[in-house]
């Protein structure tokens, strides 16, 4: 079986599809639980394959040279004893390297300043590990541009990445100023756009997310709330099918009905 992997900060992270060498394949391991929750819940779901093979790739898969890793940090600066360190540690562990990652995208060319002034308030809160997401904002070089850079300076303060995206205002090529904007997007799981005039949300959003994906393991590739024009997209989707369109928003509206029809979509 092909062995899928992905970068997890200095480790390369093993996506299993098989328990076989899982550090939380359980004890008494009968095929059905182990010590993440997660099999049982596959079970229920048909998607065992047999005792030691899922039908679909788990990201908490850990190996033994992945504990010894831990184990060897906590040895060099004795902060805790080796033996001492507990199944629930490493579980958590494991939990913070999938959360996912978002990128927010804010456009803030032709919004008034006090709509954007709230965006920004609006997505500096969120409750989320703020090594996990960015902010990217999009202006115009014919705009003022100094409440951005002031917006961008005090994300910054806030210990949040924050970078500034400013377009020529003589060029009205899509696909060039979308290129210039997402590109600051690279290296996350998902694309988040929102209307500044709507901006309302959930400061627990991002942990909603995580939960839909990580515990209750549902296959989403796109969240969207239609009433406030939210739109969270997958990266990798998004990067993939954008050539054919050459505008994000086309995309956006031809991926729902696409999404839709797999069941990968999901109104929040």
């Amino acid at each position: 079986m092909k062995k899928v992997y992905k970068n997890v900060g200095e480790d390369k992270i093993y996506l299993g599809r098989s328990c076989e060498g899982c550090i939380f394949k359980d004890d008494h391991w009968d095929g059905k639980y182990c010590d993440t929750g997660r099999r049982e819940k596959l079970h229920e779901r048909g998607e065992v394959v047999d005792k030691n093979i899922i039908s679909r790739f788990c990201n908490l898969y850990r190996d033994e040279a992945w504990r010894n890793k831990h184990l060897e940090r906590f040895a060099k600066t004795g902060v805790i004893h080796p033996e001492d360190v507990s199944q629930e540690y490493y579980y958590d562990r494991a939990s913070k390297e999938v959360e996912p990652s978002f990128s927010i995208v804010l456009d803030a060319i032709g919004v008034e300043r006090e709509a954007f002034d709230q965006l920004i308030k609006c997505v500096s809160n969120m409750s989320y590990n703020t090594g996990r997401y960015n902010i990217v904002i999009s202006g115009s070089m014919g705009d003022n541009v100094e409440p951005l850079v002031t917006h961008v300076n005090e994300l910054k303060q806030q210990g949040l990445e924050a970078v500034l995206v400013l377009h020529n205002p003589d060029n009205d090529h899509v696909p060039s100023r979308d290129q210039d904007t997402f590109s600051k997007c690279v290296g996350y799981d998902f694309i988040v756009t929102v209307d500044s005039v709507l901006c309302d949300i959930n400061h627990d959003l991002f942990n909603h997310i995580d939960r839909i994906i990580n515990d209750e393991m549902e296959k989403v590739l796109y969240f969207t709330n239609p009433d406030r024009n939210l739109h969270i997209v997958s990266f990798n989707v998004m990067n993939s099918l954008y050539l054919k369109y050459l505008n994000y928003n086309a995309m956006i509206g031809s991926m729902l009905e696409e999404l839709k029809e797999s069941g990968m979509y999901k109104i929040l």
